[in-house]
């Protein structure tokens, strides 16, 4: 049920259903331009969307995790924030996101 979750998890094994490109510049989208990618940003997509319908939220955090990496997203009713990729096995961030949240 949607409307009592508080975060959204996603998990995928493989790199190339990363929804988002890991080295984004200027001059090069964020967001993969690879069908698999797409599938997974219309997943991730459509949970946030449903979250937010479903509760009286200003903002709402999901958690994309492909492989070894992860990306901690931000979603209002204006968009999205994502960080950059990182590997969780060697850095802390989730655990720290999480200990947080």
């Amino acid at each position: 049920n949607i409307s009592k979750a508080e975060i959204c998890i996603k998990f995928k094994w493989n790199d190339t259903h990363d929804a988002f490109n890991k080295d984004s510049k200027v001059d090069k989208p964020i967001v993969s331009q690879t069908d698999k990618g797409f599938n997974t940003l219309g997943q991730i997509s459509s949970y946030a969307a449903a979250q937010l319908g479903a509760q009286y939220r200003t903002h709402i955090f999901s958690v994309l995790i492909i492989h070894n990496h992860a990306h901690i997203i931000r979603w209002d009713r204006e968009g999205a924030i994502i960080t950059t990729a990182f590997n969780y096995n060697n850095k802390s961030h989730l655990a720290n996101f999480f200990y947080h949240f």
